[in-house]
C-alpha cells in the first residue's frame, strides 16, 4: 500500500491533498505587484498591473488574465477585507506564477495598521548591505526592465538584517561598489542642481513612484542621470530621499551611522517633490471616490 503523503505545517501535520503548493509559488517563479491605499483607495492601481502583467510576460507565463480581470480581483479582495475590519488602509499584492502547464494568480490583501503618511518626516537611516545587488538576474532574457520576481530570498533577508542594525532600508551596491538601490525602494541623490536617480540603465527596478518622482522633477526642468551612485556622492550630497510604493517618498538622514547633507532639516527640493507627491495623491484619490459614488 502506498502510504499518505504528508506535509508539516504551521505546527501539525496535514495530507499534502490539503496543501498544494503551485510550482510557482514554491520555485518563485512569478512576479508580484505591492500596492498601497490611501483613505482605502489603492493608488496607481492600472500602473501596477501594467507591471505585473509586463513582468509575466518577460518571465514567459502564458495565458495571463486580462488587465480588467486583475483590477476585479483586486477590487474584490479589498473590498471582502474592508467588510471584515475597521482598518482603512491595506497592502494589496497580486501575484501571477507558473503553475505546471498553466498561469495561476493570487491576490492577497493585509492590513497595515501604521501606515507611513505622505506628511511624515521621521528620518530614515540606511546603510550598506553585505550582499551585491542582483544586476542582470532581475532581468529577464529580452527583456527592457528588471521585474519584481517572487524570489527574493537574498533581498528579503538584507532588509531583515538591516533592520537587525536598526536601520530602516539597506541599500545594494553592483560589482564596482556603487549603489544601485533599496531592497525594497529606489534611490535618489540631489547635488549641484542635479538629480542621480538609478532606474533600469544602472540595473534598478523601474518603481511607479520613482517614476511619479521623474515627472515631477522634469516638470521643475531638473536634470536627472541614470546611473549607480558612489557611496561618497550619497554622503556629500546636499539632499538624498528613497521612493516606494510604502515609504513614499522618505528622506535620508543617516547613513553607515554619519549625517547626510543637512540632516533632519534644510531639504527644499526632497520636501517640494514630497509636497507635489502628496497633492497628485490626495487628487487622484478624491477622483476614484467620487467616481465610485457615482
Amino acid at each position: 500500500m502506498t502510504p499518505p503523503l504528508v506535509a508539516w505545517f504551521d505546527g501539525r501535520i496535514v495530507s499534502r491533498d490539503d496543501l498544494r503548493l503551485p510550482s510557482g509559488l514554491r520555485q518563485g517563479d512569478g512576479v508580484f505587484e505591492t500596492i498601497r491605499t490611501y483613505d482605502g483607495i489603492p493608488f496607481r492601481l492600472a500602473d501596477h498591473l501594467e507591471r505585473l502583467l509586463a513582468g509575466a510576460r518577460s518571465l514567459g507565463l502564458a495565458a495571463l488574465p486580462s488587465p480588467d480581470v486583475l483590477r476585479e480581483a483586486a477590487e474584490s479582495t479589498l473590498a471582502a477585507c474592508k467588510a471584515d475590519s475597521k482598518l482603512r488602509e491595506w497592502i494589496v499584492r497580486p501575484c501571477l506564477f507558473s503553475d505546471d502547464e498553466r498561469t495561476g494568480g493570487i491576490v492577497l490583501a493585509d492590513p497595515w495598521a501604521r501606515p507611513r503618511t505622505l506628511s511624515d518626516d521621521t528620518p530614515v537611516v540606511a546603510g550598506l548591505s553585505s550582499y551585491r545587488h542582483p544586476g542582470a538576474f532581475l532581468r529577464p532574457p529580452g527583456a527592457n526592465a528588471p521585474v519584481k520576481w517572487l524570489a527574493r530570498g537574498p533581498l528579503a533577508h538584507a532588509l531583515r538584517d538591516a533592520r537587525m542594525r536598526s536601520w530602516d532600508e539597506a541599500l545594494l551596491r553592483n560589482e564596482k561598489g556603487d549603489i544601485v538601490e533599496g531592497t525594497r525602494s529606489n534611490l535618489f541623490v540631489f547635488e549641484s542642481g542635479r538629480l542621480l536617480a538609478p532606474g533600469p540603465a544602472s540595473g534598478a527596478l523601474p518603481g511607479i513612484t520613482r517614476g511619479i518622482l521623474l515627472d515631477l522633477a522634469r516638470d521643475r526642468r531638473i536634470e536627472i542621470e541614470d546611473r549607480p551612485v558612489g557611496p561618497h556622492e550619497l554622503v556629500g550630497a546636499s539632499e538624498t530621499f528613497l521612493t516606494s510604493t510604502l515609504l513614499g517618498v522618505a528622506p535620508i538622514s543617516v547613513f553607515e551611522g554619519a549625517t547626510v547633507g543637512s540632516g533632519t532639516g534644510g531639504r527644499p527640493l526632497t520636501r517640494e517633490l514630497r509636497g507635489a507627491f502628496e497633492e497628485l495623491v490626495r487628487r487622484e484619490t478624491r477622483a476614484l471616490r467620487r467616481s465610485d459614488r457615482d
